[in-house]
């Protein structure tokens, strides 16, 4: 037989058959472009409402477009790349489900959508409509999303560099991430974590759960409900904290950064409140507290602090003023050069009579602010926090981990002691947050033996 007769066969053997409506199911162990893996004995293409179902082992030995029809890989079936880096593309309104075995080197969702309940591996993708993940998504280099995309409860994604420039909700854990830019609208569900080296939001960010980061640079808008740990923090946008934050380094806040009467900052080197470009005399940076803030080493502002009772800053070193203080907020400097008010280590800015020195702000109870008083027994492991002079009313205990994820939550009714059993805890450092609508609130740092 001749080579032109012989390849005009073998065409025709293992043409698509492209049939509206048809479904193509693997019946055997195989390669993706081999007919005898496929109940048609043709090759499939899963285009204008083909839908191809894997059931088996598929190997695919060839770039794949799902173009207006369906990919679907079942629970026990699986879709391997060979040897060679593959890609698939989706468009004209295809869509692909994964509940099995899936790995590719690039993905594009062009037009169309991607469901994962199973487990993809993934070097590449980039996302341009629609991406749904109740499953596992592993080993993303690098992650590009201009469309939508939901990480359902307990689903996981681990992702290098990440991309976010329009839709991102998160309700489950995105982790390892090197890098996260979100210049679009991300959301951090409650009970979701988020963990990444270095985030840079430009957009919307609202975390009602769990955030770990080394370092946070916010320049867009961004909302705290929840738990943020970060070594340190930037912010030259617009910063609502209704929740508890720890720095393990600095913050710096050279925008618009408010600290409500709910919320708890624990910063363990140094506090700035200052503008990018200092103006003359001070400038328009402020920072609204009326919450708590701690901080370990020094507190420096060259621009403006505001706050009311029950707002506090409590500073162990030295403390700097060249802004202006307004409010009714209380400023206790824990190691002051001066007995005389303001009770400020340099004070070269302005003061507002209503700022208090580590006393208790009118409204609140007494003249002298009683701070909680806490024990905790190594032995078993049992710790107590007390706030003599009232109770905690509507009061709530979190206790978290190194991970900044939630080990102890535990409301508290109408006591004066608070006592918590961490006997089940492994070792190591954990940071407790007492809220509470009779105190402000509350955080230390634990270690447990």
């Amino acid at each position: 037989m001749n080579r032109v007769l012989t390849a005009a066969l073998i065409t025709t053997l293992f043409a698509p058959l492209f049939v509206v409506g048809q479904t193509i199911t693997s019946v055997s162990d195989g390669l993706f472009y081999f007919p005898t893996t496929w109940d048609c004995l043709c090759i499939p293409a899963p285009q204008s409402g083909q839908n191809v179902v894997i059931d088996h082992v598929v190997t695919l030995n060839n770039a794949i477009g799902v173009y207006g029809g369906t990919l679907t890989i079942h629970g026990q079936g699986a879709l391997l790349q060979d040897g060679t880096p593959r890609q698939l593309h989706v468009s004209n309104g295809g869509s692909v489900v994964n509940q099995g075995l899936f790995t590719v080197d690039q993905i594009w969702v062009q037009n169309g959508s991607f469901d994962n309940t199973g487990t993809a591996t993934i070097r590449t993708f980039f996302n341009e409509q629609t991406l749904t993940n109740a499953g596992l998504i592993l080993g993303v280099d690098s992650f590009l999303n201009t469309g939508a995309i939901t990480n359902s409860t307990a689903a996981i994604i681990e992702v290098g560099t990440f991309q976010n420039n329009d839709q991102l909700h998160n309700l489950g854990t995105i982790q390892f991430v090197d890098s996260l830019f979100n210049t679009g609208s991300l959301h951090n569900d409650v009970d979701a974590m988020l963990q990444a080296d270095s985030l840079l939001n430009t957009g919307s960010l609202i975390n009602d759960g769990t955030m770990q980061l080394i370092s946070m640079m916010n320049t867009g808008g961004q909302t705290n409900t929840g738990t943020i740990t970060a070594n340190d923090l930037l912010n030259t946008g617009t910063f609502e904290n209704h929740g508890s934050m720890l720095c393990n380094g600095s913050l710096a806040n050279m925008g618009n950064m408010t600290n409500h009467t709910d919320a708890s900052i624990q910063i363990e080197e140094s506090f700035l409140n200052a503008d990018q470009d200092p103006p003359v005399p001070f400038g328009q940076a402020l920072f609204t507290n009326n919450g708590s803030v701690h901080v370990d080493h020094s507190w420096y502002n060259f621009a403006n602090i505001a706050g009311d009772a029950p707002g506090s800053f409590m500073v162990q070193d030295s403390t700097v003023n060249a802004g202006a203080l307004t409010g009714t907020f209380d400023l206790c400097d824990m190691s002051p050069q001066t007995t005389v008010p303001p009770i400020i280590d340099i004070n070269l800015g302005t003061v507002e009579p209503g700022i208090t020195y580590c006393t208790q702000p009118s409204g609140i109870g007494s003249a002298q602010r009683s701070a909680p008083l806490f024990r905790f027994d190594p032995s078993t492991r049992i710790f107590t926090l007390e706030q003599p002079q009232q109770d905690w009313r509507n009061a709530h205990v979190r206790v978290h981990d190194a991970l900044a994820r939630t080990v102890c939550d535990l409301p508290v009714q109408g006591s004066t002691s608070i006592q918590l059993d961490l006997s089940t805890l492994r070792s190591g450092a954990y940071m407790v947050t007492v809220t509470s609508s009779a105190a402000p609130p509350w955080t230390t740092r634990l270690v447990l033996p």
